[in-house]
């Protein structure tokens, strides 16, 4: 899965929300989804201004800083168990203004909302899948992204001679790490919506 930080995705303006889309089945959709904010599609958040990290900071949002920029590192400590964010009015810039493929084709009237949830529960499906598989190999880090939990599995020496379900075991969670950033690039972050 390639790293995909929310900062490299605000320069295109296709991906900014004109305006905000405020039904209560969109509402839903976001929460039923928290992709965004869970360490699925990005692994942090750029900070953009000296006032936002005022604000996030007042909010008690934890950064890290890296080449002299401000980053919320996902999963997002604000996203509650219900996928909802406890600072939703101080939320940063680009947590506020990305919107989602899925979105982005309700907006336009390509999706209705029952392909809008059909397309957030096969990911989820997916999701679940290598989480699965992650936890049978050992990994229980819900910490970090799952991009990372997957890397950190998959960069370890594979033991030929080790037992032939850990190798199963790895080359699946390669399939399936593989097939489920090809569905949310395809599904969640492709520019072409």
């Amino acid at each position: 899965m390639p790293i995909r930080s929310l900062s490299l995705y605000i320069p295109n303006s296709s991906l900014l929300m004109k305006e905000p889309l405020n039904s209560e089945s969109i509402k839903q959709l976001c929460t039923d989804c928290g992709f965004c904010c869970s360490g699925v599609l990005f692994v942090d958040v750029r900070i953009q201004s000296k006032q936002e990290l005022d604000r996030v900071t007042k909010c008690g949002i934890e950064l890290e800083q890296h080449d002299e920029h401000n980053y919320v590192i996902q999963p997002c400590a604000c996203l509650d168990d219900s996928n909802h964010c406890t600072v939703y009015e101080q939320r940063p810039e680009m947590c506020a203004s990305f919107e989602c493929g899925v979105l982005k084709h309700l907006a336009k009237g390509e999706w209705d909302i029952s392909k809008c949830q059909a397309t957030i529960h096969e990911a989820q499906g997916r999701v679940d899948a290598v989480t699965s598989t992650l936890m049978k190999l050992g990994n229980l880090d819900f910490d970090i992204p799952l991009f990372f939990r997957t890397e950190e599995v998959l960069s370890q020496p594979w033991d030929l001679n080790g037992p032939e379900s850990i190798l199963e075991l790895r080359d699946k969670l390669y399939q399936q790490s593989a097939e489920l950033s090809s569905y949310l690039e395809t599904h969640f972050l492709s520019e072409e919506v």
